[in-house]
């Protein structure tokens, strides 16, 4: 995706970063494809109330996340929360120590189960109820959760942007 066709997704914002910029302008872009192209919702507008961005002319409600290369979306009639995480090695024990967590030494999956979650809950804004965790590409872990008994797992589709703009779907395994 060429600068000029990206920075249409920009909304006249200012970056502290150009990798800031990429991230979100290509967030933007994921959003508003599939809002047109899945939900027919035409010009889509995009506004944000405390710190969580929602459409203004829809009901479809989303969530946005992005670690290292990937930038993912997830969308719903409900209100709902989404994080995604590349599994680096960290001292899992100090962290859950700082969020006053007790646990005995976790791996990896347990660890990054639990923080993509923490991570989601705080895009809901809500108590998840539900959730649904799942590795992606073997080095990333994703959660969506929702504030309601929701099954989040129906018909998860994961669409990929590649480096020429194309939207591809995978389904989650």
């Amino acid at each position: 995706m060429g600068e000029k066709r990206l920075l249409e997704y920009s909304e006249g914002r200012v970056f502290k970063s150009e990798k800031r910029m990429v991230q979100f302008c290509l967030g933007r872009f994921l959003i508003k494809h599939v809002l047109e192209n899945e939900y027919g919702i035409h010009s889509p507008v995009i506004s944000v109330q405390n710190r969580k961005p929602y459409l203004e002319n829809g009901d479809i409600k989303f969530s946005l996340s992005h670690s290292k290369n990937i930038i993912i979306a997830a969308f719903a009639h409900y209100e709902l929360g989404l994080d995604i995480e590349f599994m680096k090695g960290r001292d899992f024990e100090s962290i859950y120590s700082y969020l006053e967590r007790k646990t005995g030494n976790p791996d990896a999956d347990t660890f990054y189960r639990f923080w993509t979650k923490y991570e989601a809950g705080i895009k809901l804004q809500n108590d998840p109820v539900s959730w649904f965790s799942t590795k992606l590409e073997k080095d990333f872990m994703l959660t969506v959760c929702a504030a309601q008994k929701e099954d989040v797992t129906p018909d998860i589709r994961i669409l990929k942007l590649n480096d020429a703009g194309i939207i591809s779907e995978q389904r989650a395994v």
